[in-house]
């Protein structure tokens, strides 16, 4: 029984993420944004990042781009 109520507890969440991030149109939606900001985590696991002043994660200027377009890509007609 009370795996059964987890099952629903966790689809409700699942399902209230989803329309969250369709709401907020996350860019992590399309799975090749994720790909994308995975490969780039992946590419400076070894950098030292934080003791360089002008380093900043490409992401950051993608995301904005990632998010518009699919965007577009939901909104159009089927």
């Amino acid at each position: 029984m009370f795996r059964r109520q987890r099952a629903g507890t966790l689809s409700r969440m699942i399902a209230a993420l989803e329309d969250w991030q369709r709401q907020t149109r996350d860019p992590i939606l399309d799975p090749r944004n994720v790909d994308a900001f995975v490969e780039e985590q992946l590419a400076y696991w070894d950098l030292r990042y934080r003791g360089q002043a002008d380093f900043r994660w490409s992401y950051l200027e993608s995301f904005p781009r990632w998010r518009d377009s699919f965007s577009r890509r939901e909104a159009a007609p089927r």
